[in-house]
């Protein structure tokens, strides 16, 4: 199959070769023919079946003979910059337009749609004046106007509606004035968009995009054309008026709120800013933010963040921040995070959530199914993770077990110890069964597996003990511990605990000097100890 070269964007003129194929999916079709050109088809898969299989004998032409034999006349082909869209456009429309003026430095444009076959008027069709930026929704009755303050140029109208094929008009001044010209406009194409739109509209945005707005991207599609600057009061009233959605602007100011096709650059809002397609590199707003492709740089909230694709860089909110995939940078918030996969750091007061985690910090709580990174908080939750650091982690996949021991200090233990692969939280308590003042003991602590076999393991753990008598009195322990096990079972261990003890408290005679004391030292009623302790005990792993 063979693609002939032509003028950049003519796509349709230009000359294929397709050979005798036979059967082939309409799918594969179109794949063979763009493989070695410089533009892929876009299509509704509603509309146009991509698994439909259809004999193809050999054909030589120009690609638009080659669609409009394959397709039939009920579809439209569309050309925009790297695409060639396919539409299911079975009806066509008649475009009517005239041009008034009762003002010198104003044009008005009046206009009508009807139904080519029918001959009744068409309400809510796109009239689009795409260099301009101009919009404009017909009436119940198909009419339409608007003003333009140049009225020395030439205007190119063009009506639009879903199930109608495109229909455009010139309109010419008869005056033109010499050496006049319109800038053009840039252009991109989206073939995502039509998803991308349906997940905006369907989550919190929706209460924020009128009817209006909603019947224009459905009309328009994913076109986007690129303006330096937008100024909104609402997203209903812009300085690009209702064709702000299929705008791309480099500095976007919403007094309250905007709704725009994306960011390259700077958007501020007063309230909300909301965006259709991507935001790149900065946008802040008093209450919430909402991205419908991908976030690509700063993104600062009052209160919300809602990035509904890919978010590299970093979303700052007061309360909570969500993405589908945070592939680099981090999530900063008071109260939540949630990103479906994530490579960065996720880091909150409250709870950190991913299916697929890179980092996770809170002050209460993380949760995820796999983490490459670390998870550090007072509450871990993971299918998989080698990293938690946390009081208490419940790990799915990672080791855990519950241990009765007893020191050299009268003390009989029971310990809750539940991790990852590398490291593990530790919970437990401890009663004095000599009796004395001091009968209670409350551990915390961190631990590492640093030798694992068969028979034999040795554990590291940093543990911070409270001994108290449940009153006024109590006295604290640090310990670096090891534990070497020997493994009696898959489930039953025995093992021995020596650690290096550092003991402080109040000077009273009734605690309990206990190991062997390296050093010992007493000043103003208080004392500090060091001291090599051992315990020894049976483990019960799962």
């Amino acid at each position: 199959m063979q693609i002939l070269p032509a003028n950049a964007q003519d796509y349709m003129t230009r000359n294929i070769t397709v050979g005798n194929i036979g059967q082939v999916t309409i799918g594969q079709l179109l794949k063979k023919i763009t493989a070695r050109s410089d533009f892929n088809f876009a299509y509704n898969n509603k509309a146009i079946t991509a698994d439909s299989v259809v004999l193809i004998s050999g054909y030589r032409g120009t690609l638009y003979d080659f669609l409009a034999g394959l397709f039939g006349p009920d579809y439209e082909f569309k050309e925009v910059p790297g695409y060639v869209i396919l539409r299911h456009a079975p009806n066509k429309l008649i475009l009517t337009a005239e041009l008034d003026s009762d003002d010198p430095g104003e044009l008005i444009v009046k206009g009508h749609v009807s139904d080519a076959l029918f001959k009744t008027n068409i309400p809510q069709v796109s009239i689009v004046e795409k260099d301009l930026l101009i919009a404009q929704l017909t009436d119940q009755q198909g009419n339409f106007s608007f003003k333009i303050s140049n009225p020395n140029i030439s205007l190119l109208l063009t009506a639009s509606k879903e199930n109608y094929r495109d229909t455009s008009i010139y309109l010419l001044q008869d005056v033109p004035v010499v050496g006049l010209k319109l800038k053009k406009r840039r252009y991109k194409y989206d073939p995502d968009e039509s998803k991308k739109r349906a997940k905006l509209e369907q989550g919190f945005s929706r209460f924020f995009i009128t009817s209006r707005q909603k019947i224009q991207a459905l009309n328009l599609g994913g076109l986007f054309a690129y303006s330096p600057y937008q100024v909104s009061l609402t997203p209903g009233l812009s300085s690009h008026g209702i064709y702000n959605s299929q705008v791309i602007n480099h500095l976007s100011i919403n007094l309250i709120g905007g709704y725009t096709a994306g960011i390259q650059g700077v958007e501020l809002g007063g309230v909300f800013n909301i965006d259709r397609n991507n935001v790149s590199f900065f946008q802040a707003a008093g209450v919430f933010n909402i991205v419908g492709g991908n976030m690509k740089g700063i993104q600062m909230a009052g209160i919300y963040n809602q990035v509904l694709n890919n978010t590299s860089g970093v979303q700052i909110a007061g309360i909570y921040n969500q993405t589908n995939n945070l592939s680099s940078g981090m999530q900063l918030s008071m109260i939540g995070n949630v990103a479906d996969t994530s490579r960065g750091l996720q880091l909150t007061g409250l709870i950190n959530y991913s299916k697929v985690a890179g980092s996770q910090l809170s002050g209460v709580i993380n949760i995820a199914k796999n983490v490459h990174g670390f998870q550090f908080g007072p509450v871990n939750i993971a299918d998989s993770s080698d990293y938690p650091i946390g009081l208490i982690n419940f790990v799915k996949n990672g080791p855990k077990s519950l241990a009765l021991s007893y020191d050299d200090a009268n003390f009989i233990h029971l310990d809750f110890r539940s991790g990852g692969r590398i490291l593990y939280g530790l919970l437990g308590a401890g009663l004095n069964t000599a009796g004395g003042t001091y009968k209670y003991a409350l551990e915390l602590g961190l631990g590492a597996h640093m030798i694992s076999d068969h028979r034999f393991s040795v554990d590291g753990e940093l543990v911070t003990r409270l001994t108290t008598d449940l009153g006024k009195n109590s006295y604290q322990t640090y310990s670096l511990k090891f534990l070497p096990a020997y493994h009696l079972s898959h489930h039953f261990s025995l093992f021995a605990a020596p650690a290096f003890g550092f003991t402080s408290g109040s000077d009273n005679p009734k605690i309990n000097r206990f190991g062997w004391v390296i050093h010992q030292e007493t000043e103003n009623n208080s004392f500090n100890i060091y001291s090599v302790d051992l315990a020894f005990g049976l483990l019960y792993r799962w």
